[in-house]
This record gives structure tokens, sequence and C-alpha cells, in this order.
């Protein structure tokens, strides 16, 4: 594993950010990301945005510490460097968060014009099952090609997770859709599906990338 996290120095928010970045692949930053409690809605095409107190996380989880410049190298040497251009478009917000305790407030948390029909039976079963073992709260997004449902499940304890882990395990993901569960903190589920129709996308994006900016600064010190 070669996990790579820069400085905190970006401010944003009232907080200052890092970039987390693989310069093996993706799917083994998606991992780390959600392994330290990182939601894989804030990927950025090819890095994370994580804060100061995340970042120590990250350290303490084997990142390691290096610069802007040395990232840049290195996602470009493995392939992994995207274009500013091709950052992904942002999330909008296509219901508020709510808490589901039933079926007539799960209806109202998951659209079905947005996910898939088979990809709606999944989550509406993951749902239900979810709600067997607490009240869970969920919002639902969409963006270009993508649609994404946040289930939260509250309490961060080891019985609680294993419960949880029992529910994923019992409810198989369709083709086309990703499971994400955080491994730090609050339980948070994230579901992912790859669209057909384009949606149009309005959600406000998280910190601009600046990476090549700074990476650009740091070679001329």
């Amino acid at each position: 594993m070669t996990i790579l996290v820069d400085a905190a120095i970006w401010p944003w928010r009232g907080r200052h950010w890092a970039h987390l970045v693989s310069d093996v692949s993706y799917d083994e930053l998606h991992e780390f990301a959600v392994s330290i409690g990182v939601r894989r809605l804030g990927f950025q095409g090819d890095h994370y945005d994580i804060e100061s107190d995340t970042r120590v996380i990250a350290l303490e989880q084997g990142a390691v510490d290096t610069d802007s410049r040395q990232i840049v190298r290195r996602l470009r040497a493995s392939g992994l460097r995207i274009a500013p251009g091709q950052k992904p478009p942002s999330w909008q917000w296509m219901t508020k968060r709510m808490t589901v305790d039933d079926d007539a407030s799960l209806r109202a948390a998951v659209l079905p014009d947005v996910f898939g029909p088979t990809t709606h039976q999944f989550v509406n079963a993951l749902s239900t099952d979810l709600m067997r073992v607490g009240a869970i709260e969920a919002a639902l997004l969409s963006r270009p090609e993508e649609a994404a449902l946040i289930l939260a499940v509250s309490g961060p304890s080891q019985a609680l997770r294993l419960e949880v882990s029992e529910v994923l395990a019992r409810n198989a993901a369709p083709d086309g859709v990703s499971i994400y569960v955080s491994g730090y903190g609050d339980i948070v589920v994230e579901v992912l599906e790859a669209l057909v129709e384009v949606l149009e996308a309005g959600e406000p994006s998280p910190p601009q990338d600046r990476l090549e900016t700074q990476a650009t600064a740091s070679s001329h010190r």
C-alpha cells in the first residue's frame, strides 16, 4: 500500500485541508479513505480533500507524509493524475437528510426515478433490514451519470458495527452498484450507482483543486 498525504494548509469553511492519494490504484485509495471515515462522495477524481484532524488519523493508519510536488509526480508516473477539467461534477441533493424508521419515510427518502429499478429494490431491502438494527438517517444525491444514497446508523459501537456488517452480508449489491462503509466513527453506508441517464448537478463542491497550483509553487521554492 502506498497512500500519500500532504500538509493541511488549504483553508476552506474555517478548516484546513490536505490531499490524500494513492499511486497504486483508485480502489486502494477508496478503501483507505472509508477506513478512516472519509466519505466516498468526497472523491475528487484522483484524490480526496481531508481536514487536518483526519490527516492525523491517516498518518496513524499508515499514510506517508509528503509534499504536493511529490504527490503530483507520483500520480503522473502511475497514470492516475487527471487534468483539472476532468474533475467530477458536484453532487446535487435530491432529498434532505431525514430519519427513516418506517416504510413511509423510506419511500420518501428513496426516489425510484433516480435509481434504476434493480437498485431501487436492493436499496429498499437494505434499508428495511438496517431499520431492524435501529433508526437510520437517509439522504439521496445525484450528479451526471451517478446517484448515491447515504444511510447513517447512529452509535459507533462495535456491537452495532457487527450487526450492520451482517445486514450488508445478507444484501448483495447488484452489478453496477458499489457500497462503502466507513470504518471509523459513526457508521455511514454509501450506495453508489452509475446511471445511464444524465442528471443535472448543482450542489456546492468541496475545496477547489489547488493540488497542481501548490505543486507548481513548491517547485519554485
